[in-house]
């Protein structure tokens, strides 16, 4: 049967109709498309950036050195330079002056340092006392170590009751500071006053290139000028 001009026009109507809506749908379609392909690019990319940082956090973390044991910082105290030296003499265990025969100096044979660093990698620092440069450790800065507070023999040296301290830098190539200096003479002074001990038992090793010398730059004659008979 031949339709009408009416019924053609209403049926172009209708075909126009549907492929609008076809485009629509399609449009609809792409855009769902393009939105999760962008979704899932943000999801590589934020997981990509949290693989990093975890990735650096795990590096950071295996390069960071060990942290002390309670041993050596609950008993650490620095003793600056405006400080007396009568304070090291409040010790954990009660101070034992007749138990103390000798002292021991030596360099810590690095160009800086405290501590901390002579604690590694044992966690123990093995002298009584450490004097600071300025590099690691304020010039002139005394920390004194859990074996002083607790009357305890040090590590380092041979000899028994015997107090050791260790001077941060390298007396093979430079000269102490003349803070640093300055403070190893009143705390030894102090050490001989109080324990009663002689200038000839402070034992200044002079031999070279090791950390249990003082090294060719240290002053050792005019040192023992200044110490207590």
């Amino acid at each position: 049967p031949r339709l009408s001009q009416a019924d053609n026009a209403s049926t172009a109507d209708i075909i126009g109709t549907n492929k609008t809506r076809g485009s629509q749908v399609g449009g609809k379609s792409k855009k769902k498309t393009q939105f999760k392909k962008d979704n899932s690019r943000n999801i590589i990319v934020v997981s990509a950036l949290l693989a990093a940082l975890a990735f650096t956090s795990v590096v950071l973390l295996i390069l960071s050195p060990a942290p002390l044991s309670p041993e050596v910082s609950a008993n650490l105290f620095a003793v600056d330079s405006s400080d007396s030296f009568e304070t090291v003499f409040d010790t954990r265990v009660a101070f034992q002056p007749v138990h103390w025969k000798s002292i021991y100096i030596h360099q810590s044979k690095t160009d800086s340092g405290d501590a901390a660093l002579l604690a590694r990698p044992t966690g123990f620092l093995p002298d009584h006392f450490v004097l600071g440069n300025g590099a690691g450790l304020t010039d002139g800065q005394v920390q004194v170590g859990q074996r002083w507070a607790r009357q305890t023999t040090a590590t380092n040296v041979d000899l028994d009751q015997c107090i050791s301290i260790c001077l941060i830098g390298d007396f093979d190539k430079s000269t102490p500071t003349a803070l640093q200096l300055q403070r190893l003479q009143e705390l030894v002074q102090v050490l001989q006053g109080r324990c009663n001990i002689a200038g000839i038992d402070v034992h200044l090793e002079t031999d070279t290139h090791t950390a249990s010398a003082l090294g060719r730059c240290f002053p050792s004659a005019v040192f023992r000028k200044q110490l207590l008979r």
